[in-house]
């Protein structure tokens, strides 16, 4: 089940990256609730009124999303990065195989996000000797700044 919703309002505020919808309780928005536009995740529901609802999308800091690469089947979590408008990887060992190109989907774990849509790609890599991990960055696959019309997701675990 699905449902189209128009942007109404994106908020402004610095290191915040968050937008209002225009659907709520009364078609059955709830909190948690998976936001995709055509090319991918957009974020998720985080507070729901009866006629509007407000999403926290993937690349603010607050988000967390977990997803698997395609080409190898590494998983590993992604969180928004406001100052760039990417999102990182957290965690990911230097000697893990991840490739500037590799596309990243959600993996169905964490029971926020159903399996397979996708999420973004990697667009720098970066194994500085001093950090402990490996800082790796994606472009995400939604139009997280042009969107005008998204899809509200009833994830089945939640039907």
């Amino acid at each position: 089940k699905m449902l189209i919703a128009e942007l109404l309002a994106v908020d402004t505020a610095p290191y915040v990256n968050q937008i209002t919808l225009d659907k709520g309780s009364r078609e059955g928005v709830y909190i948690g609730q998976p936001v995709i536009d055509a090319n991918g995740v957009m974020g998720q529901v985080v507070q729901v009124g009866p006629i509007t609802s407000r999403v926290i999308m993937i690349n603010d800091p607050r988000s967390g999303v977990a997803i698997q690469n395609t080409r190898n089947g590494l998983r590993t979590v992604a969180v928004g990065d406001s100052y760039t408008g990417k999102i990182k990887l957290l965690y990911v060992a230097k000697t893990a195989d991840i490739k500037v190109g590799d596309i990243y989907i959600t993996s169905g774990l964490g029971d926020k996000y159903p399996e397979g849509y996708p999420v973004g790609s990697v667009v720098a890599v970066s194994n500085d000797p001093t950090k402990p991990f490996a800082e790796i960055y994606l472009q995400p696959s939604a139009h997280l700044s042009s969107t005008r019309q998204v899809l509200l997701v009833w994830y089945q675990k939640h039907a």
